[in-house]
C-alpha cells in the first residue's frame, strides 16, 4: 500500500472515532447543559460535518489509485484542515456556551472550514478527471 493512502486511511480512522465521541458528547454531555439552544444546533451539525467528512476521507483514500495523487493529496489535506476548522469552531462555541462562557471569536472560523470542506470535495472530482485512465 501507498503511504498517503494508509495515511489517509489512519486519519479517517481516528477522525470517525473522534467524530463519535464528540457526538456522544454533544447527546448526553450537553443536553441539559445551559448551552444556547441555537449553538447546540450549531454543535449537533459540526458533530454531522465531522463524521460525514471523515467518511470522504475513508473513500478518497479507498479511491486512491483511481486519482490523480497531487489533487487527491490535496483534497486529503482540505478536509482535514476543513473538518478540524469548520467542526472544531462548532465544538468550541458550544462548549463555551456550555460553561457559561462565550468563543464567538470562533464565529468567522466555521466559514473558512466550510470553504476547505467545499474545496476538498471539487479537488477530489478533479483529482478523478485528471487521473491517467
Amino acid at each position: 500500500m501507498h503511504a498517503m493512502p494508509r495515511k489517509l486511511l489512519i486519519l479517517a480512522g481516528l477522525l470517525g472515532a473522534a467524530a463519535v465521541l464528540f457526538g456522544a458528547f454533544g447527546a448526553h454531555g450537553l443536553e441539559n447543559s445551559p448551552i444556547e439552544p441555537s449553538l447546540l444546533d450549531a454543535y449537533r451539525t459540526g458533530a454531522a460535518y465531522h463524521l460525514w467528512h471523515s467518511l470522504a476521507l475513508l473513500g478518497l483514500a479507498s479511491a486512491w489509485t483511481h486519482l490523480h495523487p497531487g489533487l487527491a493529496r490535496a483534497a486529503g489535506w482540505c478536509f482535514g484542515l476543513g473538518i478540524l476548522l469548520f467542526s472544531g469552531s462548532l465544538y468550541g462555541m458550544g462548549m463555551a456556551s456550555a460553561a457559561g462562557g462565550s468563543a464567538s471569536f470562533l464565529g468567522p472560523v466555521t466559514p473558512l472550514g466550510g470553504l476547505l470542506l467545499t474545496a476538498a470535495w471539487v479537488l477530489m472530482a478533479l483529482s478523478a478527471l485528471r487521473a491517467k485512465p
